[in-house]
């Protein structure tokens, strides 16, 4: 690599540029034609790659950056021995924690209203914060969170201070206290007339030592684990506002309920339509949808279906080929 200046006049002003460029050996271009059987290699050529513009860096930096490439210190930074004629020693080069990711994160949720949801004048809710970020990043466990903090600038960006995975449990605990307050300050605000989705699903784990582990219907087809049922509630797009936590052995219709009491309680809107699948809006959804005086769109399941078919109410046709 090497500091490559440029100067350039166009009509009365004079533009200067300083760029960072690296040269590579590249194949040439190789002439038209199929090669000849037993021609040699094609040549190689040198060019130059610019890496980036250093114009808007200050003087010394880019005596530094120069004489890194170099392998020397610059005059301005040489020690005296270096000044009298002695070989410069090369610059040493430390790398600290990371910074850009979880700076990046952090400005991207204060513009989100993530951290105004959370909070952050404590340091448990810093913390909060870390778990949310962290499982955008690392998507691993709390423990993995904590290792990951040793190589990323998490006390210079949260000013968290030293802390083990102890306290991102803790963190954890804060944020299962405070969902429903999270969940609201998130939530956009509903317009009058209003579409939500909402679907159940289950998630399976090795461990039993949990309240809600229990055995139910696997979606996924892991029998003789234990597992929780969430059922997730979004808006018309599909964008998420609530998550509840069942335990496995809850059927679909139960978790409803709660979703419409949700939806009844937490959210203003004056005319609202529910759209779940056949599974989910039975008898005790419909009849607590219609209390609510809410609207709600589902399918037919199989025997209602075979209902109508033999009272006449729908008819089955053949295609001809």
């Amino acid at each position: 690599m090497f500091i490559k200046r440029n100067r350039t006049q166009h009509h009365d002003k004079s533009y200067r540029s300083i760029l960072l460029v690296q040269g590579k050996r590249v194949p040439a271009k190789r002439p038209p034609g199929r090669p000849a059987a037993g021609a040699p290699p094609r040549k190689t050529v040198v060019v130059h790659e610019t890496l980036a513009n250093l114009s808007r860096l200050p003087a010394a930096l880019v005596d530094l950056i120069e004489g890194f490439c170099q392998g020397s210190l610059p005059e301005t930074t040489a020690t005296p021995s270096a000044r009298a004629g002695a070989p410069a020693a090369a610059p040493t080069v430390q790398v600290g924690p990371c910074y850009g990711l979880l700076a990046g994160l952090h400005a991207l949720a204060r513009e989100l209203g993530i951290v105004r949801a959370v909070g952050e004048a404590t340091r448990i809710q810093r913390l909060a914060l870390y778990l949310v970020y962290a499982r955008l990043a690392f998507q691993g466990s709390r423990l993995a969170a904590a290792r990951a903090s040793e190589d990323h600038a998490v006390r210079a960006v949260l000013e968290v201070g030293a802390f083990d995975e102890d306290d991102l449990y803790a963190a954890l605990e804060y944020l299962a206290a405070h969902q429903r307050q999270i969940e609201t300050a998130l939530a956009p605000k509903a317009a009058p007339v209003a579409v939500f989705l909402y679907d159940v699903t289950s998630v399976y784990f090795a461990g039993a030592d949990n309240e809600l582990a229990a055995f139910g219907y696997h979606r996924d087809g892991k029998r003789g684990k234990k597992q929780m049922v969430a059922g997730l509630l979004t808006d018309g797009v599909g964008e998420p506002l609530a998550i509840q936590l069942y335990a496995g052995n809850t059927s679909d219709p139960p978790t409803f309920l709660d979703a419409v009491e949700q939806l009844k309680v937490r959210f203003g809107t004056e005319e609202i339509a529910v759209v779940g699948d056949r599974g989910m809006i039975k008898a005790l959804g419909q009849a607590a949808v219609g209390e609510a005086n809410f609207r709600y769109m589902t399918a037919l399941t199989d025997p209602q279906v075979r209902k109508l078919l033999q009272t006449g109410v729908i008819y089955q046709t053949r295609l001809r080929r």
